[in-house]
This record gives structure tokens, C-alpha cells and sequence, in this order.
């Protein structure tokens, strides 16, 4: 059986591997609690319209994301050349 997945990269690897980017206020904003990612239209929203949301099983708070007892994290701040300081993160590893 092969599942199509929006926004996702995959190969026939038993490894996972994902890799996010955003600004890093908003990503602050969803460490804090402000912001939820919203897992079907691939974008963080602000809590107070999560009720907006298409399916409420999509939305993931930051502890959401980080339950995993299988994947490794990570998480890197960069300054693009035009100064906007944005953090890349994401999850790898065996999933299994």
C-alpha cells in the first residue's frame, strides 16, 4: 500500500527524517503556547483560532511534537543575509 502525504519527502528507508522552518518569533510564540501547529494546513496558528481549524486531531502544541519516544530532535537558529532570524527543527531516526 503506498500513502500520499502532503509537504512530507520519503523514500523506501525505514529512517525518518523531517526538517521545519519558520520565523523565530512564531516559533517562540508556539514554544510559549501562543501558537499551535495546525498538522493539515502545515502552518502555525494562533491558539485562540484553533477552533477555526479543520480537524482538531491535526493541532499540536510544542509538547505535542516533542512526544516521541522513538525520534531524535533538533533545533538550530540561523540569520539570513537579509537579517530575518528564523529556526530550522525537525525529528530523525528509526521510527520502528
Amino acid at each position: 500500500m503506498r500513502k500520499i502525504r502532503r509537504s512530507i519527502f520519503e523514500t523506501n528507508s525505514s529512517s525518518v527524517h523531517s526538517i521545519s522552518i519558520v520565523a523565530k518569533e512564531d516559533f517562540e510564540a508556539w514554544k510559549n503556547g501562543e501558537m499551535i501547529f495546525d498538522r493539515w494546513s502545515d502552518k502555525l496558528i494562533k491558539t485562540e483560532d484553533k477552533d477555526k481549524a479543520k480537524y482538531e486531531e491535526d493541532l499540536q502544541t510544542y509538547e505535542d511534537y516533542m512526544e516521541d519516544e522513538y525520534l531524535e530532535y533538533f533545533e538550530e537558529g540561523f540569520t539570513t543575509k537579509s537579517g530575518e532570524e528564523i529556526i530550522a527543527f525537525g525529528k530523525y531516526g528509526y521510527d520502528g
